[in-house]
């Protein structure tokens, strides 16, 4: 009943915008931005499966690995491993609105370095529940959903927006930062049984973070 895995993951969370809002005596700054994540996570789990093996088999019998297994079944557990985060924030647009004049693109037309990367590596823990239903022999499908959990900052100072030129204050009191703290996904399961006790799968789903 329990099952001992590890498995490697890889998750694109597209591209997202941001819109960042400043005022002062000066006048208004309106900062537009993107921002692409995608995640690479290496993970060991430990699952409990309830429900016992195929129907017939006794303990007895069990002085070797059982020829017969079932991997159907209600599982629960958790995992501990590490992700490693490939974000890039980009300036698409820098507003100024001036006290008393007109509105103008501060970055239009201008050849500047407008991205940077906040790639980050954490410890990562995840609990997990799902379902196996083996349909044959050597093969089975499943559903699982888990949580993930890996806090992680990457701060560039010296700079209040994405890229070196645009953002660049020279202030070390200014910076900028990308914080991701946690992942869920929700997958399906391919699994193919290579003897009673190994298994070997591919999954895909939603995943957020």
């Amino acid at each position: 009943n329990w099952i001992a895995r590890a498995e490697y993951r890889y998750s694109d969370y597209g591209r997202f915008a941001n819109t960042d809002v400043r005022t002062s005596a000066l006048g208004t700054q309106t900062v537009n931005y993107d921002t692409t994540l995608k995640t690479h996570t290496a993970t060991f789990g430990l699952a409990y499966k309830f429900g016992g093996t195929a129907p017939g088999a006794t303990l007895s019998a069990y002085a070797a690995v059982p020829s017969e297994m079932s991997w159907t079944g209600a599982y629960v557990g958790a995992g501990a491993g590490i992700r490693a985060n490939r974000t890039t924030a980009t300036t698409d647009r820098v507003t100024i609105i001036p006290t008393g004049f007109p509105a103008f693109d501060a970055i239009a037309g201008c050849q500047c370095f407008l991205d940077n990367t906040f790639d980050t590596s954490s410890a990562r823990v995840s609990p997990y529940i799902g379902y196996n239903w083996q349909f044959a022999p050597k093969w089975l499908v499943g559903l699982e959903g888990d949580f993930g959990f890996a806090d992680r900052q990457a701060t560039h100072f010296g700079s209040y927006m994405p890229g070196g030129v645009v953002g660049g204050s020279g202030g070390l009191n200014d910076s900028f930062s990308v914080r991701t703290k946690w992942d869920a996904s929700i997958r399906a399961r391919l699994g193919y049984v290579v003897n009673p006790s190994f298994l070997v799968y591919l999954t895909g789903g939603a995943a957020w973070m």
